[in-house]
């Protein structure tokens, strides 16, 4: 969790945050707000997969622009930290 984030929940003042380009995965699960701090390629790979496209061909075109080696090495870790999390219902196989 953000350090500004767990501040405003503790109901003490948010210390200045520098301005980057940052990218979060969000859930709630009865009425409780979950957040995860995710990469540029973690992101793409979600919103690849919420389109409807398959894993196999989200991988294939990420890795045109990412390095291959780096995504497939990371990839299992994060798809079961990603499940563990529950940003996942259930997993579809064709």
């Amino acid at each position: 969790m953000s350090i500004a984030l767990q501040a405003a929940k503790d109901g003490r003042e948010a210390p200045p945050i520098a301005r980057k380009t940052s990218y979060v995965a969000m859930r709630r699960k009865s009425y409780v707000v979950w957040q995860m701090n995710i990469s540029q390629v973690q992101r793409q790979i979600m919103l690849l997969l919420a389109d409807g496209m398959d894993l196999v061909t989200a991988l294939s075109k990420l890795a045109r622009f990412s390095e291959a080696e780096s995504l497939t090495a990371n990839i299992r870790a994060w798809f079961k930290d990603w499940i563990e999390e529950g940003l996942f219902r259930g997993v579809e196989v064709r």
